[in-house]
């Protein structure tokens, strides 16, 4: 018998919670959905994910977790430009209109790891609209690194790092 795979994904957003149940659904393999670091820790008590999808998270995830697990987190720009924090209020600031939300595995240093895949996004409407936008166009690239399991890409360039507002 081949053992289903165990998938799961962290968002600290109501409204990835949708789409979550969507892709439980139709699968494949096993979903779980966490909130918050303390449901984290549980699920990884009793499970043994293939890959932690990383949507919206507003902690840093401890070295214990992204060292053992395939952890992939979602940043809204074409990093290596933008990595750190507030990359939505900073590209604004920059008078930008478009971006890209990058896959990327997680690594010690905040956004820098290697890339998954990337996809273009408009920066047009209100930042809740623009954040349920990197959310969907996150999905789509879930369901394209569960079915293909990439190796993700070094990033190249010169890396640049967005303030916190």
């Amino acid at each position: 018998m081949i053992e289903e795979k165990v998938f799961i994904a962290a968002s600290c957003k109501e409204w990835h919670r949708q789409e979550f149940e969507c892709v439980q659904k139709r699968g494949p393999g096993e979903w779980v959905y966490v909130a918050n670091s303390k449901e984290l820790l549980q699920a990884l008590e009793s499970t043994e994910p293939r890959y932690i999808f990383f949507l919206h998270w507003n902690w840093r995830v401890p070295r214990e977790i992204w060292s053992k697990h395939e952890c992939v987190c979602f940043h809204m720009t074409d990093v290596p430009f933008g990595r750190g924090g507030s990359p939505l209020q900073n590209l604004i600031k920059q008078g930008l209109r478009e971006t890209k939300v990058t896959a990327l595995r997680m690594v010690e240093e905040m956004d820098a790891g290697p890339i998954y895949a990337k996809l273009p996004m408009p920066l047009s409407g209100r930042a809740e609209e623009i954040y349920q936008r990197a959310g969907g166009l996150s999905w789509e690239i879930i369901s394209t690194i569960i079915e293909s399991e990439p190796d993700p890409v070094p990033q190249e360039g010169q890396g640049t790092v967005f303030s916190i507002y």
